[in-house]
């Protein structure tokens, strides 16, 4: 969760919400607990979360605002093919 490099899909948008919900739970009960060192490890989690989530949000954004260009055709992208010369003089 915590990987910065680890770059969110989209699709498990409600997964994630599973864990964040997960995740306060977890922080309430160590509260209650007194386990100081389970709810700062667990906060920092629940922020790695959020901030994931955040990024799921941005990446699902920008698929849906990115506009398909299409893909030229070869004609297109090469209108002249260049064929080696049968000639020998000029090899």
């Amino acid at each position: 969760m915590r990987c910065p490099l680890l770059r969110p899909d989209p699709a498990e948008k409600l997964r994630l919400a599973e864990i964040i919900l997960n995740l306060a739970v977890r922080i309430e009960e160590a509260q209650d607990r007194g386990q100081l060192g389970e709810v700062e490890g667990r906060k920092a989690d629940l922020a790695a979360a959020k901030d994931k989530l955040a990024q799921m949000d941005y990446i699902a954004a920008s698929r849906r605002a990115t506009a398909d260009l299409g893909m030229p055709a070869f004609a297109q992208a090469a209108p002249q093919t260049i064929t080696a010369s049968s000639n020998p003089d000029h090899a």
